[in-house]
């Protein structure tokens, strides 16, 4: 060992405790030396054997310790990430250099185990700007609450019950650490949605429905007031609502049955058009947004899935229409919209070149051919979990703005497994063929990539 590097060591001894550590979640500690000397050892004792080279820790964590006081006396920020990296610096510096190779390692899995920890999970509040703790505490609540509603427990909670909450809470938490550990934004939505989606698939659907009912209430919706609803001449309710533009408009209890009744279609012997409308207007208030609306008639058919499945394909083809007007502009009752879906395609994909999310060689196919290879009435085949699920987290967007469509989103995929193929327009529509019939789904990775820049 090479002593003779540690001599530069600073004389002045100071008080430790004078400074302050910003910790990763923001709080502040007293500086202690201490912990430096314990790393330091551990690196040692990984390398090197510790006991032998006692005095020489020591004199490293004096050296490291003083070092770091000097630069907060002159008004330097101490952190943890910022004293662990000078540590580092510092062992290499000193000619240390396997010991360093041994302290970067324990502390890369350190991160690891962090990053797996639920609580150092950041997620995004209702306003999509104020980040807060991950606490999965409030889950097993949620959860708990739910069930003993649905059940119409009063009693105390039983060992049965509890396993279920632990079950339903452990998997909404894998899931938030698995989006956390892929870099992903997560919002108090997502936590909600996948909640709800534990429940249905389980098939707690009381405790489901309790759970929606909560959440609509929580996020503000109210029964409307006399302000937001109107008569027409033939005695027929129109509701006003607000535009994203900030328009002032009007629909009518028509045109909500209308599109009621086309999402119920093949189906009109087994749901109520007209409770699906009841459900869904009284949660219609004075200033309502457009986007709210269509929220809300979905949570018309959700509420009802437990009392009949079919009620998950009226909330299916209910997102379906909100996702064709976001995409295409058009609704999925309209007559042309199997024309207009060809016709998008072949403006998004060189859209999305252009924008950076799509792959420049996607250019290479026969966009019109493949247009016209797409079956929009694939569509069909979704239940309301699945398309939300492929809403909310695998179609590329814009600002916001979905810009693929289901059948967009397999032939993106099956153009990115085809790019290298000698007959790839073909092959292309092989793979779309098989993944828009669920015959076969790839995994997330490449469902999230194929044919985009990262593919």
């Amino acid at each position: 060992m090479n002593k003779e590097a540690l001599i530069d060591t600073p004389k002045k001894a100071k008080k430790t405790n004078d400074y302050m550590v910003v910790k990763r979640h923001g709080q502040l500690v007293s500086f202690e030396k201490e912990r430096i000397f314990y790393a330091i050892q551990a690196a040692f004792q990984e390398e090197i054997g510790s006991e032998q080279n006692a005095s020489i820790i020591k004199e490293l964590t004096e050296y490291i310790s003083d070092a770091l006081l000097e630069k907060a006396e002159k008004g330097a920020s101490l952190t943890v990430e910022g004293i662990q990296d000078f540590v580092e610096i510092s062992l290499m510096k000193k000619g240390f250099h396997n010991v360093a190779k041994s302290y970067i390692l324990y502390r890369n899995e350190r991160t690891k185990k962090r990053n797996k920890d639920p609580s150092h999970i950041k997620i995004f509040r209702q306003d999509k700007q104020t980040l807060v703790r991950f606490n999965p505490i409030k889950i097993a609540s949620s959860i708990e609450r739910c069930l003993r509603l649905s059940n119409k427990t009063v009693e105390r909670t039983s060992k049965e019950l509890a396993e279920i909450v632990n079950t339903l809470t452990e998997k909404v938490v894998a899931g938030a650490v698995a989006r956390a550990q892929e870099g992903e934004a997560i919002y108090v939505k997502d936590i909600q949605d996948a909640i709800e989606k534990a429940l249905m698939e389980q098939k707690f659907f009381d405790a489901a429905k309790e759970f929606i009912i909560k959440r609509t209430q929580k996020e503000g919706s109210s029964p409307y007031t006399s302000g937001s609803v109107s008569a027409t001449e033939n005695g027929q309710k129109q509701f006003t609502f607000q535009t994203k533009e900030g328009e002032q408009k009007t629909i009518s209890e028509l045109a909500l049955l209308d599109k009621f009744r086309f999402a119920c279609r093949g189906l009109e012997d087994i749901v109520s058009v007209q409770d699906l409308l009841q459900t869904s207007t009284m949660q219609f208030y004075d200033g309502i947004k457009e986007h709210e609306i269509d929220l809300s008639n979905i949570f018309s058919a959700r509420t009802k899935i437990e009392k009949d499945p079919a009620y998950a394909k009226v909330a299916s083809r209910l997102l379906l229409d909100v996702l064709y007007r976001e995409t295409i502009g058009i609704s999925a009752s309209d007559p042309s919209l199997k024309k207009a879906h060809a016709a998008y395609f072949t403006k998004l994909v060189p859209h999305g070149v252009r924008i950076g999310r799509l792959h420049e060689n996607l250019l290479d196919f026969d966009l019109e051919f493949l247009a016209e290879q797409m079956d929009i009435e694939s569509d069909d085949l979704f239940q309301y979990l699945g398309l939300q699920t492929l809403y909310d987290r695998y179609l590329i967007h814009e600002q916001e703005r979905r810009l693929e469509t289901p059948q967009i989103f397999w032939m993106r995929v099956a153009m990115g497994l085809a790019m290298n193929e000698e007959k790839k327009n073909e092959r292309a529509v092989q793979f779309y063929q098989i993944l828009s019939k669920f015959l076969f789904v790839s995994s997330t990775p490449t469902l999230f990539n194929s044919g985009t820049k990262h593919p």
